[in-house]
């Protein structure tokens, strides 16, 4: 099987050859890496070029045009042809194992299933030094508690650099999805996951084969959850305009779900996604969250929760 490595990047200059070098040590070896700079003002570029002229596997798709993360990866997976996609960061380190254990994955299931593997991260400082061995531990998550339930509405689990989808969910979610629609996705990892979640399979690998590095120029990344961080952010106020940030982008996408997907989902897919947007909707009431709550579309860890009630109450005393 073959696969696309699909790598956006900016200003990675620091850390990029010690990913692309980490790409070449695989143990399996029949991929092709994808790269699209997002607008770079630093060396990166020059670094993807050298790595391309050195190796025929590396393709700059070129238009640096700064579209923001969902949108460069969605560009990508427009731009590759394979088997298998998988998503790369710039500042990470895969073990060799990688490529091998997802295509073994895949080898082994219907490829007409729309569907998409993840695996766990071993989540590193700068130096690759070992924080913890487990990111969903880390975070206080369960991979398999969120697929039972409805979580994926409200939350995700799935870390773009640790999954990989078939060409079946590529297929699916690009025929539907167009260039006005990616501005209300929240992440693209996201969306490919919730849709594996509605129409196909989502598998949970629990080994770590990513160093998933944590340093200042992190775009996204694998904060605490601190009882104290939690704390300080709700009395500072900064912790409230995150929180009805993110009400509004899940909101979006939510109703995004129900305008692409209306004529694929149930009428208790429906249920779910509307009370979701009720629940998390700018003039939303409590009793709109936890009827949310109730039907298994709610946050993994009790401050998580905490947060959205206490950001529900204060918009509402804010009118």
């Amino acid at each position: 099987m073959n696969v696309a490595i699909l790598l956006s990047t900016y200003n990675g200059e620091k850390y990029l050859e010690e990913q692309l070098d980490s790409l070449l040590l695989q143990s399996y070896q029949d991929f092709v890496v994808y790269i699209r700079d997002d607008g770079s003002s630093d060396r990166t570029v020059n670094i993807i070029n050298q790595y391309v002229m050195k190796d025929n596997r590396f393709i700059n798709v070129g238009n640096s045009e700064n579209l923001g993360c969902a949108a460069s990866f969605i560009n990508l997976l427009r731009n590759a042809s394979a088997d298998i996609y998988m998503f790369c960061d710039q500042d990470d380190y895969w073990l060799p194992n990688k490529l091998q254990r997802a295509v073994d994955y895949f080898s082994a299931i219907d490829p007409l299933q729309p569907t998409l593997y993840h695996c766990d991260l071993s989540v590193v400082d700068e130096k690759l030094n070992i924080i913890q061995n487990s990111f969903l531990q880390h975070q206080k998550m369960s991979a398999y508690d969120s697929m039972r339930k409805n979580n994926l509405f409200i939350q995700n689990f799935v870390v773009g650099c640790s999954c990989a989808v078939n060409a079946s969910l590529a297929e699916f979610v690009l025929s539907r999805i167009g260039e006005q629609h990616v501005k209300m996705i929240a992440m693209h990892d996201w969306w490919l996951a919730v849709t594996a979640k509605l129409f196909g399979r989502i598998h949970f690998d629990n080994t770590q084969t990513i160093l998933y590095r944590q340093h200042q120029g992190n775009v996204l990344g694998a904060k605490s959850s601190g009882m104290m961080r939690f704390i300080r952010l709700g009395l500072n106020g900064q912790g409230i305009s995150r929180v009805v940030s993110f009400r509004k982008k899940v909101c979006a996408q939510n109703k995004l779900l129900l305008d692409v997907y209306d004529k694929e989902l149930n009428l208790e897919q429906k249920k779910s996604i509307r009370l979701v947007i009720e629940g998390l909707k700018e003039n939303s009431s409590i009793a709109d969250l936890l009827k949310c709550f109730y039907h298994g579309s709610y946050m993994q860890g009790f401050k998580r929760n905490l947060a959205l009630i206490y950001s529900v109450l204060y918009t509402k005393k804010r009118r």
